[in-house]
């Protein structure tokens, strides 16, 4: 707000109505004034309904968050007892919620997440997957392993195979348990 507003609004009522210019000046300051409260009223609604709906988003992504670490713990306890269905609508709620974020519409966004994670669609997606990692030795028939490659990320840990086909890493393996990958590496060829 200028000076000049601030002087004619801040004036007695008797010298704003003085005479015909200064009431033309009163009633034109009142109206840009009317017009820049409607401006900033608008703009703080706007502002408003944005921080309202990233408090949404916010609670959303939370329960999400939450519900997947619930799963993430149900399968680390006991990989088998968790159906892939579970596993896939979680995959599919995560990845709308992701898509949402990108301001990707809604319906196309449920018919792709809607697409079941099966084998040959990763491998549509993502090229055959190769039979044999390098550095993970299976143990127990091919349900169990450990990846005993210094230069694989996921060094040091034991896995499942999960009733999809996929690894599941379990924990850390113990220096018995690698000591023992090592040596039956050696025994079979695998390193």
């Amino acid at each position: 707000m200028s000076e000049i507003t601030r002087g004619v609004i801040g004036m007695p009522l008797e010298m704003a109505m003085e005479s015909e210019l200064s009431r033309r000046q009163f009633h034109s300051i009142a109206q840009d004034l009317l017009r820049d409260f409607d401006r900033v009223t608008a703009e703080r609604d706007a502002l408003q309904e944005r921080l309202n709906a990233a408090d949404q988003r916010i609670d959303e992504l939370t329960a999400l968050l939450l519900r997947s670490n619930e799963l993430f713990y149900a399968i680390q306890g006991d990989p088998g007892a968790v159906p892939s269905s579970a596993i896939d609508a979680m995959r599919g709620e995560v990845f709308t919620a992701l898509k949402k974020a990108d301001g990707v519409d809604e319906h196309d966004t449920a018919e792709k997440s809607a697409q079941p994670f099966t084998e040959q669609f990763l491998e549509d997606q993502l090229g055959k997957m190769p039979e044999c990692i390098k550095g993970m030795i299976e143990a127990r028939g091919g349900k169990f392993a450990i990846m005993i490659d210094e230069a694989n990320s996921h060094y040091g840990w034991t896995f499942k195979r999960h009733p999809d086909g996929m690894w599941v890493s379990g924990r850390k393996a113990t220096d018995a348990e690698m000591q023992a990958a090592r040596q039956y590496a050696r025994h079979t060829n695998q390193q």
